[in-house]
């Protein structure tokens, strides 16, 4: 019964956050003298779990340390570091002038610099019934580098000692999931499908990576903890 109700609580949250991610109910705009800018249900739930697994991580160092490594704790801490930054950045807004020029957000970061929006083409691909042209950005192609590096490094011998950085192997196929939505996304909107409105929200997709880095970081204490 327990179970059957945890099940029904999380398909009822995921029903929730999938309306949320596409119609933005819930905002909280905030405006200043050098601050001015907008988080919506799906940021704040974000932030709060990258907080948790940031509060986890620092609790549970000593333990992390001696069955990992110095070097790749600092590593996976410092990840979760900047993720945490560039989503909090846009307390930077207006903060500097010099980065006006490579953000067109007008903060300090990096997801929202001008170099990240560029376009990469892909004319007349061959599909089963037609030609298709369609394009990606280089946003897109960072993120998808980066979460196959992060969730598949662990199976190259070369970064052996660095496993507590990369995913457990068990939850590696979960950060497949952000390249293959975005890639359909993108193919959607440039032949005119879907009206410019993507299947799954970007937004949502990041909140489902962060939920599996939290689940990573329990399942590598738990695992450190049965081995006594």
């Amino acid at each position: 019964m327990k179970r059957k109700l945890t099940g029904l609580v999380i398909i009822g949250l995921i029903i929730i956050f999938l309306i949320e991610s596409q119609f933005d109910l819930i905002q909280i705009n905030f405006v200043g003298n050098n601050l001015r800018g907008e988080l919506s249900l799906l940021e704040i739930v974000q932030n709060l779990f990258l907080i948790l697994n940031l509060v986890f991580f620092i609790k549970f160092r000593r333990l992390l340390i001696r069955f990992y490594n110095k070097i790749s704790y600092i590593f996976r801490l410092s990840l979760l570091s900047i993720i945490l930054y560039e989503e909090i950045s846009f307390i930077t807004y207006g903060i500097s002038d010099f980065f006006k020029s490579f953000n067109y957000q007008d903060e300090i970061n990096i997801h929202n610099s001008n170099f990240m929006g560029q376009r990469i083409y892909f004319q007349n691909i061959d599909l089963i019934f037609s030609n298709i042209s369609f394009s990606i950005t280089i946003h897109f192609l960072f993120y998808t580098l980066i979460l196959l590096f992060i969730g598949y490094g662990s199976y190259l011998k070369f970064f052996k000692g660095f496993s507590l950085f990369f995913l457990e192997r068990k939850n590696s196929i979960y950060f497949l999931l952000y390249f293959f939505i975005e890639l359909i996304n993108s193919i959607l909107r440039d032949i005119n499908l879907t009206n410019g409105n993507p299947l799954l929200n970007h937004e949502f997709l990041e909140l489902i990576i962060y939920i599996i880095l939290l689940k990573d970081t329990f399942d590598k204490i738990s695992y450190i903890k049965k081995r006594g």
